[in-house]
Protein backbone atom coordinates (compact mmCIF):
# COMPACT_ATOMS: atom_id res chain seq x y z
CA UNK A 1 0.00 0.00 0.00
CA UNK A 2 2.86 2.40 0.67
CA UNK A 3 4.36 1.83 -2.79
CA UNK A 4 1.55 3.85 -4.39
CA UNK A 5 2.70 6.80 -2.27
CA UNK A 6 6.40 6.38 -3.08
CA UNK A 7 6.86 9.81 -4.68
CA UNK A 8 5.25 11.61 -1.74
CA UNK A 9 7.26 9.65 0.81
CA UNK A 10 10.55 10.22 -1.02
CA UNK A 11 9.95 13.94 -1.53
CA UNK A 12 9.05 14.49 2.11
CA UNK A 13 11.90 12.34 3.42
CA UNK A 14 14.53 14.54 1.79
CA UNK A 15 12.76 17.86 2.29
CA UNK A 16 14.19 20.37 4.81
CA UNK A 17 10.89 20.46 6.74
CA UNK A 18 9.38 23.39 4.86
CA UNK A 19 5.89 22.60 6.21
CA UNK A 20 6.98 21.90 9.79
CA UNK A 21 5.63 25.18 11.18
CA UNK A 22 2.17 24.59 9.68
CA UNK A 23 1.28 21.31 11.43
CA UNK A 24 -1.32 21.80 14.19
CA UNK A 25 -0.43 18.49 15.84
CA UNK A 26 3.28 19.38 16.02
CA UNK A 27 2.40 22.73 17.59
CA UNK A 28 0.06 21.12 20.11
CA UNK A 29 2.50 18.40 21.16
CA UNK A 30 5.76 20.36 20.74
CA UNK A 31 7.76 17.43 19.36
CA UNK A 32 9.45 16.69 16.06
CA UNK A 33 8.22 13.11 15.83
CA UNK A 34 4.72 14.12 14.79
CA UNK A 35 5.66 16.68 12.12
CA UNK A 36 4.62 15.74 8.57
CA UNK A 37 8.27 15.29 7.54
CA UNK A 38 9.08 12.90 10.38
CA UNK A 39 5.93 10.89 9.73
CA UNK A 40 6.92 10.50 6.09
CA UNK A 41 10.50 9.60 7.05
CA UNK A 42 9.08 6.85 9.24
CA UNK A 43 7.10 5.56 6.27
CA UNK A 44 10.26 5.69 4.17
CA UNK A 45 11.96 3.43 6.73
CA UNK A 46 8.93 1.14 6.78
CA UNK A 47 8.98 0.81 2.99
CA UNK A 48 12.68 -0.07 3.04
CA UNK A 49 12.22 -2.62 5.82
CA UNK A 50 14.32 -0.63 8.29
CA UNK A 51 11.31 -0.05 10.56
CA UNK A 52 8.05 -1.83 11.22
CA UNK A 53 4.53 -0.55 11.63
CA UNK A 54 4.39 -1.47 15.31
CA UNK A 55 2.29 0.18 18.03
CA UNK A 56 4.70 3.07 18.50
CA UNK A 57 4.82 3.83 14.79
CA UNK A 58 1.05 3.46 14.50
CA UNK A 59 0.51 5.91 17.34
CA UNK A 60 2.47 8.52 15.37
CA UNK A 61 0.42 7.87 12.22
CA UNK A 62 -2.86 8.49 14.05
CA UNK A 63 -1.63 11.87 15.27
CA UNK A 64 -2.69 13.69 12.13
CA UNK A 65 -5.82 15.81 11.64
CA UNK A 66 -5.73 15.37 7.84
CA UNK A 67 -6.07 19.14 7.60
CA UNK A 68 -3.80 19.47 4.53
CA UNK A 69 -2.11 22.64 5.81
CA UNK A 70 1.18 20.87 5.08
CA UNK A 71 0.21 20.61 1.41
CA UNK A 72 -0.80 24.29 1.33
CA UNK A 73 2.80 25.26 2.11
CA UNK A 74 4.44 22.58 -0.05
CA UNK A 75 6.03 23.69 -3.32
CA UNK A 76 5.34 20.25 -4.82
CA UNK A 77 1.78 20.00 -3.41
CA UNK A 78 2.54 16.75 -1.62
CA UNK A 79 -0.35 15.47 0.54
CA UNK A 80 1.16 13.51 3.48
CA UNK A 81 -2.27 12.57 4.95
CA UNK A 82 -2.92 10.29 1.98
CA UNK A 83 0.17 8.18 2.71
CA UNK A 84 -0.53 8.38 6.44
CA UNK A 85 -4.03 6.94 5.95
CA UNK A 86 -2.51 4.07 3.96
CA UNK A 87 -0.14 3.41 6.88
CA UNK A 88 -3.11 3.40 9.25
CA UNK A 89 -4.65 0.63 7.19
CA UNK A 90 -1.50 -1.45 7.63
CA UNK A 91 -1.45 -0.78 11.37
CA UNK A 92 -5.11 -1.69 11.77
CA UNK A 93 -4.72 -5.00 9.93
CA UNK A 94 -1.64 -5.88 12.00
CA UNK A 95 -3.39 -5.12 15.27
CA UNK A 96 -1.04 -2.23 16.02
CA UNK A 97 -3.61 0.61 15.92
CA UNK A 98 -4.39 2.43 19.20
CA UNK A 99 -7.01 0.69 21.35
CA UNK A 100 -9.37 3.64 21.06
CA UNK A 101 -9.30 3.37 17.27
CA UNK A 102 -9.83 -0.41 17.31
CA UNK A 103 -12.91 0.00 19.53
CA UNK A 104 -14.16 2.83 17.37
CA UNK A 105 -13.87 0.73 14.20
CA UNK A 106 -15.67 -2.20 15.84
CA UNK A 107 -18.63 0.01 16.76
CA UNK A 108 -18.59 1.69 13.38
CA UNK A 109 -18.69 -1.60 11.50
CA UNK A 110 -21.53 -2.82 13.71
CA UNK A 111 -23.76 0.17 12.95
CA UNK A 112 -22.21 1.62 9.76
CA UNK A 113 -21.88 4.97 11.52
CA UNK A 114 -19.99 6.35 14.57
CA UNK A 115 -23.10 6.92 16.70
CA UNK A 116 -24.89 3.58 16.63
CA UNK A 117 -28.63 3.12 16.72
CA UNK A 118 -29.11 6.62 18.14
CA UNK A 119 -28.58 8.06 14.67
CA UNK A 120 -31.92 6.72 13.41
CA UNK A 121 -33.69 8.49 16.27
CA UNK A 122 -31.87 11.69 15.33
CA UNK A 123 -33.28 11.47 11.82
CA UNK A 124 -36.77 11.39 13.31
CA UNK A 125 -35.87 14.33 15.57
CA UNK A 126 -35.03 16.54 12.59
CA UNK A 127 -38.61 16.35 11.31
CA UNK A 128 -37.47 15.55 7.75
CA UNK A 129 -37.82 11.77 7.91
CA UNK A 130 -40.86 12.03 5.60
CA UNK A 131 -38.48 13.19 2.86
CA UNK A 132 -36.29 10.08 3.01
CA UNK A 133 -36.44 8.29 -0.33
CA UNK A 134 -38.73 10.96 -1.80
CA UNK A 135 -39.00 11.08 -5.59
CA UNK A 136 -37.13 14.30 -6.40
CA UNK A 137 -34.28 15.52 -8.59
CA UNK A 138 -32.31 16.93 -5.65
CA UNK A 139 -31.17 15.04 -2.56
CA UNK A 140 -29.79 16.36 0.71
CA UNK A 141 -27.10 14.19 2.31
CA UNK A 142 -27.01 15.38 5.96
CA UNK A 143 -24.19 13.11 7.14
CA UNK A 144 -23.85 11.56 10.57
CA UNK A 145 -22.21 14.52 12.34
CA UNK A 146 -24.89 16.97 11.24
CA UNK A 147 -27.68 14.56 12.16
CA UNK A 148 -26.30 13.64 15.55
CA UNK A 149 -24.98 16.95 16.83
CA UNK A 150 -26.93 19.57 14.90
CA UNK A 151 -30.40 18.44 13.78
CA UNK A 152 -31.24 22.15 13.74
CA UNK A 153 -28.97 22.55 10.72
CA UNK A 154 -31.00 19.89 8.90
CA UNK A 155 -34.19 21.82 9.70
CA UNK A 156 -32.46 25.01 8.53
CA UNK A 157 -31.70 23.43 5.16
CA UNK A 158 -35.32 22.33 4.82
CA UNK A 159 -36.56 25.80 5.73
CA UNK A 160 -34.39 27.37 3.04
CA UNK A 161 -35.40 24.85 0.40
CA UNK A 162 -39.10 25.32 1.16
CA UNK A 163 -38.71 29.12 1.03
CA UNK A 164 -37.10 28.74 -2.41
CA UNK A 165 -39.80 26.37 -3.63
CA UNK A 166 -37.28 23.57 -4.16
CA UNK A 167 -38.52 20.02 -3.79
CA UNK A 168 -35.92 17.64 -2.42
CA UNK A 169 -35.35 14.23 -0.89
CA UNK A 170 -33.27 13.32 2.14
CA UNK A 171 -30.73 10.53 1.81
CA UNK A 172 -31.08 7.58 4.18
CA UNK A 173 -33.36 4.66 4.93
CA UNK A 174 -34.02 1.50 2.93
CA UNK A 175 -30.56 0.17 3.73
CA UNK A 176 -28.73 3.34 2.67
CA UNK A 177 -26.12 4.33 5.27
CA UNK A 178 -26.64 7.69 6.97
CA UNK A 179 -22.85 8.13 7.11
CA UNK A 180 -20.57 8.81 4.14
CA UNK A 181 -17.97 6.41 5.59
CA UNK A 182 -15.17 8.94 6.00
CA UNK A 183 -14.60 7.91 9.65
CA UNK A 184 -13.79 4.38 8.44
CA UNK A 185 -11.50 5.82 5.77
CA UNK A 186 -9.50 7.82 8.30
CA UNK A 187 -9.38 4.87 10.68
CA UNK A 188 -7.73 2.79 7.96
CA UNK A 189 -10.71 0.43 7.63
CA UNK A 190 -10.68 0.51 3.84
CA UNK A 191 -13.07 -2.44 3.35
CA UNK A 192 -15.73 -0.88 5.57
CA UNK A 193 -15.33 2.42 3.78
CA UNK A 194 -15.65 0.74 0.38
CA UNK A 195 -18.82 -1.08 1.44
CA UNK A 196 -20.52 2.13 2.55
CA UNK A 197 -19.28 4.02 -0.51
CA UNK A 198 -20.78 1.47 -2.88
CA UNK A 199 -24.14 1.50 -1.10
CA UNK A 200 -24.32 5.28 -1.03
CA UNK A 201 -23.21 5.67 -4.65
CA UNK A 202 -25.93 3.23 -5.74
CA UNK A 203 -28.60 5.00 -3.69
CA UNK A 204 -27.66 8.47 -4.95
CA UNK A 205 -27.46 7.72 -8.66
CA UNK A 206 -31.17 8.46 -9.21
CA UNK A 207 -30.69 12.15 -8.37
CA UNK A 208 -29.34 15.01 -10.49
CA UNK A 209 -27.83 16.98 -7.61
CA UNK A 210 -26.71 16.06 -4.10
CA UNK A 211 -26.20 18.82 -1.55
CA UNK A 212 -24.25 18.37 1.68
CA UNK A 213 -23.61 20.49 4.76
CA UNK A 214 -20.59 18.48 5.94
CA UNK A 215 -17.29 19.14 4.11
CA UNK A 216 -15.97 15.69 5.09
CA UNK A 217 -18.98 14.15 3.34
CA UNK A 218 -18.26 16.38 0.36
CA UNK A 219 -14.68 15.11 0.17
CA UNK A 220 -15.87 11.52 0.49
CA UNK A 221 -18.55 11.80 -2.21
CA UNK A 222 -16.49 13.88 -4.66
CA UNK A 223 -13.01 12.41 -4.19
CA UNK A 224 -12.62 9.36 -1.99
CA UNK A 225 -15.44 7.36 -3.57
CA UNK A 226 -13.90 7.83 -7.02
CA UNK A 227 -10.57 6.53 -5.74
CA UNK A 228 -12.19 3.15 -5.07
CA UNK A 229 -14.34 3.29 -8.24
CA UNK A 230 -17.60 4.02 -6.44
CA UNK A 231 -18.12 7.29 -8.27
CA UNK A 232 -21.19 9.35 -7.40
CA UNK A 233 -22.88 10.23 -10.70
CA UNK A 234 -24.90 13.32 -9.64
CA UNK A 235 -23.34 16.73 -9.14
CA UNK A 236 -22.30 17.07 -5.49
CA UNK A 237 -22.18 20.57 -3.99
CA UNK A 238 -21.80 22.12 -0.57
CA UNK A 239 -24.94 23.80 0.73
CA UNK A 240 -23.28 27.22 0.84
CA UNK A 241 -22.75 27.11 -2.94
CA UNK A 242 -26.29 25.89 -3.54
CA UNK A 243 -27.81 28.53 -1.25
CA UNK A 244 -25.74 31.31 -2.81
CA UNK A 245 -27.11 30.32 -6.21
CA UNK A 246 -30.66 30.51 -4.84
CA UNK A 247 -29.99 34.03 -3.60
CA UNK A 248 -28.41 35.18 -6.86
CA UNK A 249 -31.40 33.84 -8.83
CA UNK A 250 -33.86 35.62 -6.53
CA UNK A 251 -35.34 32.41 -5.21
CA UNK A 252 -35.09 33.56 -1.58
CA UNK A 253 -35.01 36.95 0.13
CA UNK A 254 -33.22 38.07 3.26
CA UNK A 255 -33.79 40.38 6.18
CA UNK A 256 -31.34 43.28 6.65
CA UNK A 257 -27.85 41.93 7.44
CA UNK A 258 -26.76 41.43 11.03
CA UNK A 259 -24.31 43.90 12.52
CA UNK A 260 -22.87 41.79 15.33
CA UNK A 261 -19.16 40.98 14.97
CA UNK A 262 -18.45 37.41 13.85
CA UNK A 263 -15.32 35.42 13.08
CA UNK A 264 -15.38 33.10 10.07
CA UNK A 265 -13.45 29.82 10.24
CA UNK A 266 -12.55 27.91 7.07
CA UNK A 267 -13.23 24.17 7.44
CA UNK A 268 -10.12 22.28 6.34
CA UNK A 269 -11.98 19.78 4.17
CA UNK A 270 -13.79 22.59 2.39
CA UNK A 271 -10.95 25.09 1.93
CA UNK A 272 -7.82 22.93 1.75
CA UNK A 273 -9.08 19.62 0.37
CA UNK A 274 -11.47 21.16 -2.19
CA UNK A 275 -10.45 24.80 -2.52
CA UNK A 276 -13.94 26.08 -1.70
CA UNK A 277 -13.40 29.46 -0.02
CA UNK A 278 -15.37 32.00 -2.06
CA UNK A 279 -18.94 30.71 -1.78
CA UNK A 280 -19.18 30.55 2.04
CA UNK A 281 -17.78 34.08 2.27
CA UNK A 282 -20.10 35.42 -0.43
CA UNK A 283 -23.06 33.91 1.40
CA UNK A 284 -21.90 35.25 4.76
CA UNK A 285 -21.51 38.71 3.21
CA UNK A 286 -25.26 38.64 2.50
CA UNK A 287 -26.13 37.64 6.07
CA UNK A 288 -23.78 39.87 8.08
CA UNK A 289 -22.60 43.40 7.34
CA UNK A 290 -19.15 42.98 5.73
CA UNK A 291 -17.56 45.39 8.22
CA UNK A 292 -18.70 43.08 11.03
CA UNK A 293 -17.01 39.97 9.60
CA UNK A 294 -13.54 39.25 10.96
CA UNK A 295 -11.06 36.83 9.40
CA UNK A 296 -8.50 34.79 11.30
CA UNK A 297 -4.97 35.82 10.37
CA UNK A 298 -4.44 32.31 8.99
CA UNK A 299 -7.34 31.65 6.64
CA UNK A 300 -8.55 30.12 3.38
CA UNK A 301 -6.19 27.36 2.17
CA UNK A 302 -3.71 28.24 4.90
CA UNK A 303 -6.19 28.41 7.76
CA UNK A 304 -5.46 26.71 11.06
CA UNK A 305 -7.28 23.47 11.84
CA UNK A 306 -9.96 23.11 14.54
CA UNK A 307 -8.44 19.76 15.56
CA UNK A 308 -11.57 17.75 14.82
CA UNK A 309 -10.57 16.03 11.57
CA UNK A 310 -8.78 12.86 10.57
CA UNK A 311 -10.13 10.91 13.59
CA UNK A 312 -7.72 12.86 15.80
CA UNK A 313 -10.32 13.35 18.60
CA UNK A 314 -10.57 9.55 18.86
CA UNK A 315 -6.86 8.73 18.73
CA UNK A 316 -5.51 11.76 20.60
CA UNK A 317 -8.33 13.73 22.25
CA UNK A 318 -6.07 15.93 24.37
CA UNK A 319 -4.10 16.98 21.30
CA UNK A 320 -7.31 17.75 19.43
CA UNK A 321 -8.55 19.91 22.30
CA UNK A 322 -5.27 21.87 22.43
CA UNK A 323 -5.48 22.56 18.71
CA UNK A 324 -9.00 23.95 19.07
CA UNK A 325 -7.99 26.22 21.94
CA UNK A 326 -5.01 27.50 19.98
CA UNK A 327 -7.29 28.39 17.08
CA UNK A 328 -9.67 30.25 19.39
CA UNK A 329 -6.90 32.27 21.06
CA UNK A 330 -7.02 34.91 18.33
CA UNK A 331 -10.78 35.27 18.61
CA UNK A 332 -10.55 35.80 22.38
CA UNK A 333 -8.35 38.84 21.79
CA UNK A 334 -11.37 40.62 20.25
CA UNK A 335 -14.89 41.44 21.40
CA UNK A 336 -16.45 38.96 18.96
CA UNK A 337 -18.77 36.49 20.67
CA UNK A 338 -19.76 34.43 17.64
CA UNK A 339 -17.79 32.04 15.46
CA UNK A 340 -19.31 31.06 12.12
CA UNK A 341 -18.22 28.06 10.09
CA UNK A 342 -19.60 25.69 7.47
CA UNK A 343 -18.81 22.31 9.02
CA UNK A 344 -20.55 20.32 11.79
CA UNK A 345 -17.28 18.79 12.99
CA UNK A 346 -15.71 22.24 13.37
CA UNK A 347 -18.83 23.52 15.12
CA UNK A 348 -18.84 20.61 17.58
CA UNK A 349 -15.10 20.85 18.22
CA UNK A 350 -15.13 24.57 18.95
CA UNK A 351 -18.27 24.37 21.08
CA UNK A 352 -16.64 21.63 23.14
CA UNK A 353 -13.46 23.65 23.56
CA UNK A 354 -15.33 26.76 24.77
CA UNK A 355 -18.95 26.14 25.90
CA UNK A 356 -19.48 29.90 26.35
CA UNK A 357 -18.66 30.65 22.72
CA UNK A 358 -21.55 30.97 20.27
CA UNK A 359 -20.76 28.79 17.25
CA UNK A 360 -23.09 28.89 14.24
CA UNK A 361 -23.27 27.07 10.94
CA UNK A 362 -23.76 29.33 7.93
CA UNK A 363 -26.83 27.25 7.00
CA UNK A 364 -28.48 27.96 10.35
CA UNK A 365 -27.61 31.65 10.08
CA UNK A 366 -29.18 31.76 6.63
CA UNK A 367 -32.41 30.17 7.85
CA UNK A 368 -32.67 32.79 10.62
CA UNK A 369 -32.17 35.60 8.12
CA UNK A 370 -34.78 34.47 5.59
CA UNK A 371 -37.46 37.02 4.87
CA UNK A 372 -40.39 34.62 4.65
CA UNK A 373 -42.82 37.34 3.57
CA UNK A 374 -41.34 36.82 0.09
CA UNK A 375 -41.39 33.00 0.21
CA UNK A 376 -42.19 31.26 -3.06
Amino acid sequence: MLDSHRKSIDYCTYCPKLCRFSCPVAHAESRETVTPTEKMKLLHLARSGAASMDEDAADVMYRCAACMTCRAFCKHRIAPPEAIVAARGIALRRGAAPDAVVKYVAEFEKHRNPFGEALSAKMEETGVAHRVGRNARIAYFPGCNTLYYFPGVVRAVEKTMIAAGVDFAVHGGAGAPMCCGIPAYYAGARESFAEIAEKNAAALKKYDTVIVTCPECLVALKQKYAEIRARVVPEVVHFTAFALDLLEKGKVWLKPPLREKVFYHDPCHLAKHLGVVAQPRALLDRLVSPESIVEFSWNRDKGLCCGGGGLLPVAAPETAARIAKRRLAELRETDAATLVTACPQCEHTFASADPELIVRDVAALLADQLDETHAV
